[in-house]
């Protein structure tokens, strides 16, 4: 079943009614179709009295509250763990406070605005990425609902606030080594994975030995949204994870995935500490997370004339455009090269003038 505008206040409304079976042998949707004038919300009440009358039960009055529980089981089933954690997160601590009574197909524009005005008021300070984040979860519940036909609807009417991507500041290839060197042993292979493949945090942690081709020195990824790919492996890194492999086999250690705690024999858990043990052992001042370290990986390649589009290719990304920030990081690390080199010249040109005749 399914509502859809055809023009200012008019709409045409199509029910299933099954399929019949053709003289051929074949089968064919038998659909009740009809126009309305009317607005929205009139269309609705409309389809669900005509649903009824032909014995159909209308599915286009569910609210958000009323899938959201089976939207989550969807995203759990076909996506990455922290996607889905981020997802019910959004979804329990703000969405279903605001959306979940509505239905999608209600939503309007201004409806929309109300909601951004309400969370920056709330949070007193810029929060334009996360609401944006937020909107994008709802827009993609709506999405998802508009395929099972729990709606007509199949996109929000949603404007992203402003938002401009900082641009990280980024350990030089020197800082970088230093981190890893001062990591204590366990971390130090993890800060490796992180760095020399070019891991999301999420999957150096879901990392697992069939997915290590030491032989041809090459990991397999399963990354953000299902989307696989190859990345090539350095030899330091391929003989850190031999190391690994040769000491499990030694000590009878069976464990699924790669870096995990020799301790507890769990899989590897929050580094953020380990990270800050080792920067204040190498000295470096500059805030660093594990993402960043994905971050040095990709501008380090630019820096050393890999193509952009292959590094896009190495990352995973879908949209190149996501990509193009390390082309502003690279340009900064040569401006501030270029500043070192030149920032103490104090010579100038001199114009010399000359009497015209």
């Amino acid at each position: 079943m399914a509502i859809r505008e055809t023009g200012h206040n008019t709409f045409k409304i199509d029910i299933s009614l099954g399929f019949k079976t053709l003289p051929n042998g074949k089968k064919e949707r038998v659909r009740f179709q009809r126009d309305f004038e009317g607005t929205r919300e009139e269309a609705y009440l409309y389809e669900a009295q005509l649903a009824m009358e032909l014995g159909k039960k209308s599915v286009n009055t569910r609210t958000y509250a009323g899938f959201a529980e089976e939207y989550l089981q969807n995203v759990k089933l076909h996506l990455a763990e922290k996607t889905y954690k981020d997802h019910k997160r959004m979804i329990f601590a703000n969405l279903l406070h605001h959306w979940g009574n509505l239905k999608p197909d209600f939503i309007t524009s201004a409806m929309i605005n109300t909601y951004k005005e309400k969370r920056l008021k709330e949070a007193e300070k810029k929060i334009h990425r996360a609401i944006n984040v937020e909107l994008y979860c709802l827009s993609s519940m709506t999405r998802w609902a508009h395929q099972r036909g729990y709606c007509g609807i199949e996109k929000l009417p949603i404007t992203p606030l402003p938002y401009k991507r900082p641009v990280p500041k980024i350990l030089s290839q020197d800082e970088m080594q230093d981190l890893i060197l001062m990591a204590e042993p366990f971390y130090h292979v993890c800060f490796m994975t992180l760095y020399y493949a070019g891991l999301r945090d999420d999957e150096a942690k879901r990392l697992e030995w069939p997915h290590v081709n030491l032989e041809r020195n090459e990991l397999y990824i399963k990354g953000k949204g299902g989307k696989e790919r190859h990345v090539p492996v350095p030899a330091d890194l391929s003989t850190a994870f031999q190391f690994i492999r040769e000491w499990q086999e030694e000590y009878s250690v069976k464990n699924p995935y790669v870096l995990f705690n020799p301790e507890t024999g769990k899989r590897m858990g929050d580094i953020r500490k380990a990270i800050e043990r080792a920067k204040k052992a190498a000295g470096i001042t500059k805030r660093v997370t594990p993402h960043h370290l994905r971050h040095a990986y990709a501008t380090h390649l630019l820096e050393n004339g890999v193509d952009i589009r292959e590094i896009q290719s190495l990352l995973g990304h879908q949209d190149i455009q996501t990509t193009q920030i390390y082309t502003h990081v690279s340009m900064v690390q040569k401006r501030k090269a270029m500043q070192k080199l030149f920032g103490g010249y104090r010579g100038g040109y001199q114009v010399v003038k000359k009497d015209v005749a």
